[in-house]
């Protein structure tokens, strides 16, 4: 390969909900991670908001495309010109209506495409949904999926082949997880009125009924009978409907002043130095970035068994698997960990361990850094 061959603009293609969650976290980690020699990072953004910001911060270049509710031909005419402006070397898309768009406009401009599975939501099972997703693949040159399980359902789920599926799993970044100080630790508590010793269960994720709060609300009801002080933090942005809901449950169950909703954290350090153990009680994820942040702290975990959790978290060696929405499973492992102190720190020694070896953030970047040479002139010796 010639040294003195300019980088290739490769386009991040992704729609912007105001939050940031697995996808958009992988799209500012390849954006801030990937070889600026060998790659020139462009993410363009259907209805920009937040990410804008986010991507100049970390170097890219941002292509801004008007909000949609849909595939329209103007939205697809609109990328086609400018994946032939710059002109694009790859566009990797993310999300299923991103994919779809992104594998037209490509198609349509003559640029090799992949897109990316992060998870798969019930709306997205829909007839229509499905026939996208299969237009999707069909025209796209790989669909990247973030764990091996989350191919197999999308395998079933689209009834598409795997010859073109690719499983890349996510990174955890550590600048998420920066040590705090001891006033930071003390400040937090006293804000959030975290005192003595009552145990800390965290949790984290966009608050959303995939999620399973109210699974965690139940286990918490229970395990206050042996623990009368435990707290719950769950850190997510949430809309208030939705917050306001499980406020309402958890006061039905009688722990309102146990569980606190204390919003989204860019960084978690804080919330990990005061956790007793973190759990996951999805009832669907394709992955599960945050359980590996909470491994990558040393924090013991407890995920129920919904997909890619399972993937990352092998029971008894470096966590807690626990049957899906079943609360007294849920209750039990938590229970472990808060009464087996020995189990406790085993699980966390082995997460730690797992995690940094299997889940950085290196990897992952590594990972799309072969697949975008494999799919470009740089796979080919010149």
């Amino acid at each position: 390969m010639s040294e003195s061959r300019a980088p290739v603009p490769i386009v991040e293609l992704i729609e912007d909900f105001g939050l940031i969650g697995g996808a958009e976290q992988v799209v500012l980690d390849l954006v801030a991670g990937l070889d600026r020699e060998l790659w020139h990072p462009c993410v363009a953004i259907v209805n920009p908001q937040i990410l804008p910001d986010l991507v100049r911060e970390r170097g890219g270049a941002v292509i801004d495309l008007p909000p949609g509710s849909g595939v329209s031909y103007r939205l697809i005419s609109r990328l086609r010109r400018e994946l032939r402006q710059l002109p694009a070397g790859l566009l990797h898309s993310h999300l299923l209506k991103m994919n779809t768009l992104g594998a037209l406009a490509g198609r349509w401009a003559g640029v090799t495409t992949i897109g990316s599975i992060h998870g798969i939501l019930n709306h997205e099972t829909t007839s229509a949904a499905r026939r996208y997703a299969r237009l999707a693949y069909r025209l796209s040159h790989r669909t990247v999926v973030v764990s091996d399980w989350l191919g197999e359902y999308y395998r079933r789920t689209y009834s598409v082949g795997g010859d073109k599926v690719t499983t890349i799993h996510n990174g955890f970044n550590p600048m998420r997880l920066t040590e705090p100080t001891d006033s930071e630790v003390a400040d937090f508590k006293s804000t959030f009125g975290l005192f003595g010793k009552s145990p800390i269960i965290v949790a984290v994720g966009n608050v959303k009924p995939v999620k399973g709060y109210d699974l965690l609300i139940d286990a918490a009801a229970r395990l206050k009978q042996t623990y009368p002080e435990i707290r719950v933090l769950i850190a997510g942005r949430n809309s208030g409907d939705m917050a306001n809901s499980l406020r309402e449950h958890a006061a039905s169950r009688g722990v309102a002043e146990a569980v606190t909703f204390i919003g989204e954290l860019r960084t978690l350090g804080l919330l990990f130095a005061i956790a007793d153990v973190y759990v996951s009680t999805s009832r669907h994820e394709g992955f599960s970035l945050t359980t590996i942040e909470a491994m990558a702290s040393r924090i013991p975990v407890v995920v129920t068994d919904c997909g890619g959790p399972s993937e990352i978290v092998r029971h008894e060696q470096d966590g807690l698997v626990v049957p899906n929405e079943n609360v007294g499973a849920i209750a039990a492992g938590i229970q472990r960990i808060l009464t087996e102190s020995g189990l406790a720190v085993r699980l966390a020694d082995a997460g730690y361990q797992r995690a940094h070896e299997r889940f950085t953030l290196e990897r992952m970047v590594a990972s799309h850094d072969r697949l975008y040479r494999e799919l470009t002139s740089y796979g080919t010796a010149v």
